[in-house]
């Protein structure tokens, strides 16, 4: 069940926020950010001055946003020295768990999953929120200057953010494009061959493997799929709605229709048609 905040703004209680790991694309989309609503940034790494353990001393709250096989081991080192801790993490069960356990009991304690990469504004941009019972005033402080600059806060318990978010919209997306790429161009033809001859769906397909495949992901991908813990369950039902849907397309086609509803088949019809038109 997903739940909705509402736009609220505070902007009254100005924090010291140390984003470890702040040099990368999540630090440098979110550091302004935070600027802006009036808030004290400090970006930490391995080598920085202060170090990761002196800048959570130092700060108010601090934000993980390090490669995913990293995150447990820089919480354990930082976590109790936080007053508190939060992550920018694509799972959210075992970050969530680490930063519990290895934080102080008066320490903060929340998730959090920007569902997008860099951009030049978050307005509009979805975020999970994974709400602990140690969630407080600087968590809150934290969200309200994230709604304060147009993000859609999306609040999910952990374990429905790595079942839905990353089992089902993101793992599965992931091996599904490159394995369907990696099938249709497994014969005579090249990619490039192959997309002069596609139709447009197939076209827009090919252009969002060509994204997804940028190097530059291809360790938290592993990370994503190794750690993917609904694996199993989910390619289960993925190869058997493959199989039924070559048996019954009409019928799998009308149950399709019937779960986007009406008016949001005609929106999603209406922008594919419009991603078309552009290429």
């Amino acid at each position: 069940m997903l739940r909705y905040w509402a736009v609220t703004l505070t902007g009254e209680n100005s924090m010291i926020i140390n984003i470890v790991g702040g040099s990368g694309i999540m630090g440098s989309v979110h550091k302004p950010i935070f600027e802006k609503s009036g808030h004290r940034v400090i970006t930490s790494g391995r080598n920085s001055n202060p170090s990761i353990k002196e800048a959570a001393k130092q700060s108010d709250i601090t934000i993980i946003s390090v490669p995913i096989d990293a995150t447990e081991e820089i919480i354990k080192e930082i976590g109790p020295y936080c007053k508190a801790i939060v992550d920018f993490t694509s799972l959210k069960e075992f970050p969530v768990a680490a930063m519990l356990k290895y934080s102080d009991k008066k320490c903060e304690v929340a998730g959090l999953h920007p569902l997008y990469g860099e951009v030049k504004s978050i307005k509009n941009k979805p975020i999970i929120y994974c709400k602990t019972e140690r969630s407080g005033q600087m968590c809150q402080e934290l969200i309200n200057c994230l709604k304060d600059n147009g993000a859609e806060i999306i609040e999910m318990s952990t374990k429905d953010h790595d079942k839905e978010v990353l089992s089902l919209n993101q793992a599965l997306r992931i091996k599904e494009v490159a394995a369907y790429i990696k099938t249709i161009t497994g014969g005579s033809l090249s990619v490039e061959e192959m997309y002069k001859i596609a139709p447009p769906p197939t076209k827009a397909i090919i252009e969002l493997c060509a994204r997804q495949i940028n190097e530059n992901n291809d360790d938290m991908y592993v990370e994503m799929i190794k750690r993917d813990k609904y694996m199993k369950s989910t390619e289960d039902k993925f190869l058997d709605n493959f199989k039924q849907v070559g048996k019954n397309y009409k019928k799998i086609a009308s149950e399709l229709r019937n779960s986007f509803g009406l008016k949001f088949l005609r929106e999603m019809q209406e922008k594919a048609e419009k991603n078309i038109e552009k290429n």
